[in-house]
């Protein structure tokens, strides 16, 4: 066993050379995006949309939401590994 396991890794350290990969030339089509005046045909640009942040009340609501459903799942996987809540 310990003969086969040598040779695994020794046939494995052997294309170490060639196992990275391939690099592929790319190259971008172009450096920025399309201005207004390029598009033409009076086209403007949108305004940049950002989300608002979260209400703080929000944020505490999705943390208690989160832990009680950790807590329900290890009391779930609990009960599934010794002889089950639910029978």
């Amino acid at each position: 066993m310990k003969r086969l396991v040598l040779a695994c890794l020794l046939l494995g350290l052997a294309f170490v050379e060639s196992a990275p990969a391939q690099a592929v030339p790319y190259q971008r089509p172009v450096e920025t995006a399309p201005q207004p005046d390029t598009i033409g045909g009076g086209y403007k640009t949108p305004a940049v949309q950002k989300p608002l942040p979260r209400d703080y009340w929000l944020q505490v609501m999705c943390c208690c939401w989160l832990r009680q459903c950790v807590f329900q799942s290890g009391w779930c996987w609990r009960g599934a590994a010794g002889n089950g809540w639910w029978r």
